[in-house]
């Protein structure tokens, strides 16, 4: 497996098998305000960011998040999009039950650094400018404990996560309980590249299934591991974001996004890698 790349060393800590990603053919990826689909908006709230205790502070019923613009974190280049919002955390996650979520599992390793997770609810741009420098302290979750968990370079990633509480005011997304999807399913992608805020995009579809795991042409970057990408049509999860190709190439002294033709029929770029929901469907709690 591919190291996470060097521009987003610095905070994935422990999880060092995270993966980069790549914009296949235009951008897609959306602030949740611009999105005019209120089915994805709904997705998009039981979406969540992984990140550690000592990149929050308790301030009241407020928590204080300690990022850094997306430019200064990843040192991309003026031109890319979002470069001037802020960026934390190493991970995405969704609700599957009322107090658990699924990741990857090179997100999350042990049960000291479960102690160290903590789960972000709704930091995104659901109003254009709103501020996000702090959330209420209601929308953040502790790990307390992983239920399962499993971990091939080139094959299944997921963990699911057991809260410390039952999460309020969303609930958990629908899992397909399908062994794979069809080729050339619709899909759609939601969770934190590089650590932004929430992002949605869609224009993607299913290009291939491999044993465990399926290969799609998602815009997708570190940070997106974890994420849930649903079938566009019928809002199910497909499967988990895990690994793909490598974010950005420099330009001068800084970085743009690596691009990739939207079908894939270029031997630079095989695809993101997506865990099967069918991988970790047993280990979903069912009440």
């Amino acid at each position: 497996m591919k190291l996470f790349f060097i521009f987003f060393i610095s905070l994935i800590a422990s999880a060092k098998e995270i993966t980069p990603r790549v914009i296949y053919g235009e951008d897609n990826r959306l602030d949740p305000f611009e999105v005019v689909h209120s089915d994805q908006l709904d997705w998009a709230r039981s979406t969540a960011l992984i990140a550690y205790d000592y990149e929050l502070i308790q301030k009241g019923d407020r928590v204080e998040l300690l990022s850094e613009t997306f430019r200064e974190r990843a040192g991309v280049c003026k031109t890319e999009p979002f470069y001037q919002q802020p960026s934390l955390g190493h991970c995405s996650a969704f609700l599957v039950a009322p107090d658990t979520v699924a990741t990857a599992g090179h997100c999350i390793h042990t049960p000291g650094e479960c102690k160290r997770t903590r789960i972000i609810f709704n930091f995104g741009y659901w109003e254009k400018d709103q501020p996000l420098n702090t959330v209420p302290t209601d929308a953040v979750y502790e790990c307390k404990k992983i239920i399962a968990r499993k971990l091939e370079n080139t094959g299944i990633d997921y963990a699911i996560i057991k809260l410390d509480r039952k999460v309020i005011d969303q609930a958990p997304l629908s899992i397909s309980q399908k062994k794979q999807p069809l080729l050339n399913t619709p899909l759609v992608v939601i969770g934190h590249p590089h650590g932004l805020p929430t992002k949605i995009a869609a224009g993607a579809s299913v290009k291939e299934i491999k044993k465990g795991y399926f290969i799609a042409n998602l815009d997708t970057y570190g940070g997106n591991s974890g994420s849930p990408v649903f079938n566009e049509e019928t809002g199910e999860v497909e499967g988990i974001l895990v690994r793909g190709e490598r974010d950005y190439v420099y330009q001068g002294n800084c970085a743009v996004s690596h691009r990739c033709p939207q079908n894939l029929n270029d031997d630079r770029c095989k695809g993101e890698e997506v865990t099967l929901t069918s991988a970790f469907l047993s280990h979903i709690p069912t009440e």
